[in-house]
């Protein structure tokens, strides 16, 4: 798991410190980093490596159990939900369970009121026990917010089933909570793009600020399952524990 902080992003990668939603924000900088700084605190954050964030694997007595939203920018409205492999085929396409919506912004009467930025609300429980699980972004168009947009295909955070194959969220583990109290360390931020590069009515800005979701599993590990750095240390203390009890029962 990558152990760069999210300073370190700003000036690498895909991510950029941009939004074009900024010109509806007088004042208020609405760019991914802004956000999370905001929200739980750069310095709180380790980012998860682009390669290990598609599937989210927890152990059986630990699943995940709950994501809530925790900032939106943009102007498709927003179903999210999550899928696991239930028939083992290995297809996370069969069984996607949709959990809530975010409102689409009504733009043309210049109503922005469904973009939100808070850390209060309660999580959505996930009804299952499954360890291997991936989620999903579907944007929508409804009324008039469906002005300069056009129907946006459904992501995930699995590449290989987006039908552009790129990556359209960046993960970030809660690892502190200097001057942010309230961060849950152990639980994960997600942050997505709805956008696609052969848009025909908007190139995508990649600023993957346009929904922001915390997933809630303070004993999760990330793609591969491969142990957290403080558990391989907790066993290593065992292990040796275990080697000084063999050495006095041999005296």
């Amino acid at each position: 798991m990558a152990t760069a902080m999210v300073a370190s992003f700003l000036m690498v990668g895909s991510v950029m410190a941009y939004s074009d939603d900024t010109a509806y924000y007088p004042g208020k900088d609405v760019t991914l980093p802004a956000i999370l700084e905001r929200l739980y605190g750069a310095g709180n954050l380790t980012k998860v490596d682009d390669i290990n964030d598609q599937i989210f694997v927890s152990t059986l007595n630990n699943p995940l159990t709950g994501i809530r939203a925790v900032a939106k920018y943009a102007n498709y409205g927003h179903n999210v939900g999550y899928s696991y492999d239930s028939n083992g085929n290995g297809d996370y396409t069969d069984d996607i369970k949709m959990l809530f919506d975010l409102p689409n912004n009504d733009y043309l009467a210049g109503r922005l009121t469904s973009n939100f930025e808070s850390t209060s609300s309660s999580f959505t429980q996930l009804n299952t026990t499954a360890t291997n699980l991936v989620f999903f972004l579907d944007p929508y168009n409804s009324g008039s917010g469906a002005v300069s947009t056009v129907n946006a295909p459904m992501w995930s955070s699995l590449n290989s089933i987006n039908s552009d194959g790129a990556n359209h969220v960046v993960t970030y583990k809660i690892t502190g909570n200097t001057g942010y109290a309230g961060n849950m360390i152990g639980n994960y931020v997600l942050a997505w793009e709805d956008n696609w590069g052969d848009n025909p009515v908007k190139v995508s800005d990649w600023d993957y600020n346009d929904v922001v979701m915390e997933i809630h599993d303070p004993a999760a590990t990330v793609g591969t399952g491969t142990p957290e750095p403080a558990t391989m240390i907790l066993l290593g203390l065992g292990l040796a524990g275990l080697g000084i009890l063999k050495r006095k029962a041999n005296k």
